[in-house]
């Protein structure tokens, strides 16, 4: 009605005639230089307002429509923001069962707290009393492997049986440099033997298979406890436990190898042994991995022609420096590249470590139900709502996670796509989790990075869409509801909002909507010659 108005009022301007002027402003005065071609009630005359809220619009009616997808249960939550602006939410602050969007979480903290060019340091050492009794070749003492918590410490068969490059501290690097050292100081016999010290994370708990929620549970029955979380983009059968349910992780996610054992001196994901081709459930896990690391340790020297004459062990180095002496150390890649290892394959193994570290970076402890809380307190000064948030473990193994699609897109919105947050998701038809998930559809691909979660209960994702036109769309989809992890990965809800976002923009571009340009007129035609008489 507006447009008609506009449209009535130019008209009755157009036949009026000012009876106060002069009758030469009206004359003929020939062809216009330029013909104006689009007319009144064209699309191309709408404001760029009008054409930007009906973009919204479309948006988020697109956005909506996973809700509303037939595999969605009553329990979903869809959030999506356009920049900075909320575009649209469905039950964006309902608390819902997260499985791996909790990795989200944990790798904002971490890079929060010590930075995406952060390494671990994995170092050996021996006494200075040691190192000043060397003599005929011999060392009169100990060598301590002291772990710092790196959680790709590994050997180079171990990583290289997956297809992908993996990052990762070779293990191997670090006793190339012992010995050089060793046969530099002239040893060739050591008195002791290697010692083992995990000391920055205490030992008690390598898993959470024992522990009640305690503190972190909210009280509210729990209808997602059967799990588990996809590794690689290898979905796996439901399984359950009789009882397990009041544990913060199953049991069988021991015997499923959803995690390996958690240590500060941690090898090859703390496996002893596994098979040429990566298959998670044939690996055997360490009953001690610090030991498993030391022993392995041990074996790289010997095989370099050092004899160690007493056994391994587990102990303390000396924490004065001038009682001690470096033979070597290792760095590991980037925390940045760490991170992206986790959230593009979905590692439950690193995120667990690096809530440990998240609880010794906030000052507080290693152990889950501390480190936990150093999730909060970063949050928190994000300046992010924690209401019903509960937060069990790193990785979203446990059922009793609790996060809303409103925390996870603001987390993500707040990073940006240019951060080593978002750079560390699966990309959608190229890496990770996602490699296979719309891959010959070429307007989703290279557009959109994001990160999958699925236990039997739940499946989940979100991330971040660069559309054609360089909007930066921001969502989050979390579904919980009986046996919803069985659609797996790339299912129906996780690509309807793919390529809801994708699809953005919907309606008329600013160029479609622009007046189109002037044109010149035709040439008069000639006149006709005058029949013949």
């Amino acid at each position: 009605m507006l447009l008609l108005g506009f449209a009535a009022v130019a008209l009755y301007q157009a036949r009026s005639t000012d009876t106060g002027s002069e009758v030469e402003w009206a004359a003929y005065s020939g062809p216009p230089e330029r013909i104006v071609t689009t007319p009144l009630l064209s699309v191309r005359r709408m404001p760029e307002w009008l054409v930007s809220d009906i973009t919204d619009q479309r948006l988020a009616s697109a956005v909506e429509g996973v809700a509303s997808v037939p595999s969605a249960p009553a329990r979903t939550c869809v959030v999506a923001y356009r920049g900075d602006e909320l575009v649209t939410e469905v039950r964006g602050d309902e608390p819902l069962v997260p499985a791996s969007l909790n990795k989200i979480l944990t790798a904002a903290v971490i890079l929060e707290l010590a930075g995406p060019d952060d390494t671990y340091v994995t170092e050996v050492f021996i006494t200075t009393e040691a190192r000043d009794s060397i003599a005929d070749g011999v060392l009169d003492g100990d060598l301590y492997l002291v772990g710092d918590g790196d959680p790709v410490l590994s050997t180079p068969d171990y990583v290289d049986r997956w297809d992908e490059p993996r990052v990762y501290t070779d293990i191997t690097d670090l006793a190339e440099q012992v010995a050089a050292e060793l046969t530099r100081l002239g040893v060739d016999t050591i008195t002791g033997g290697v010692v083992a010290d995990e000391s920055r994370y205490p030992e008690e708990e390598r898993d959470y298979t024992q522990e009640l929620p305690g503190a972190v549970f909210t009280g509210e029955e729990d209808e997602n406890n059967e799990g588990n979380e996809e590794d690689g983009g290898n979905e796996d059968e439901n399984n359950e436990d009789e009882g397990a349910a009041a544990l913060i992780w199953k049991p069988s996610f021991l015997t499923e190898n959803q995690a390996g054992p958690l240590s500060a001196l941690l090898v090859n994901d703390g496996y002893v042994s596994y098979p040429d081709e990566p298959n998670r459930r044939a690996n055997v896990r360490a009953e001690d991995p610090a030991r498993q690391a030391v022993e392995l340790f041990d074996d790289l020297l010997e095989a370099r022609e050092f004899r160690i004459r007493s056994r391994t062990s587990k102990g303390t180095a000396p924490g004065i420096p001038d009682e001690r002496t470096s033979l070597g150390r290792v760095e590991s890649p980037p925390l940045n590249e760490i991170v992206t290892r986790m959230l593009s394959y979905s590692d439950n193994t690193i995120a667990e470590m690096l809530l440990k570290e998240i609880g010794i970076r906030s000052g507080l402890e290693s152990a889950r139900m501390a480190a936990v809380f150093g999730i909060y307190g970063v949050l928190q000064e994000f300046g992010l709502s924690l209401d019903e948030i509960v937060i069990s473990d790193g990785s979203g193994l446990s059922s009793y996670n609790r996060i809303t699609c409103t925390l996870v897109a603001e987390v993500l919105r707040r990073a940006g796509p240019d951060s080593a947050l978002v750079d560390g998701l699966a990309e959608v038809g190229q890496s990770g989790t996602l490699s296979e998930c719309l891959s010959r559809n070429p307007a989703v691909t290279g557009r959109v990075r994001a990160k999958t979660g699925t236990l039997n209960d739940v499946t989940a994702l979100a991330g971040i869409t660069e559309t054609a036109i360089g909007d930066v769309i921001t969502f989050a989809v979390i579904a919980n509801g009986e046996a919803v992890g069985a659609l797996g990965l790339c299912n129906d809800l996780q690509r309807t909002i793919i390529t809801a976002t994708a699809g953005h923009p919907y309606g008329p571009s600013a160029d479609e909507v622009t007046p189109a340009p002037a044109r010149a007129p035709a040439p008069p035609e000639a006149a006709a010659p005058d029949a013949a008489g």
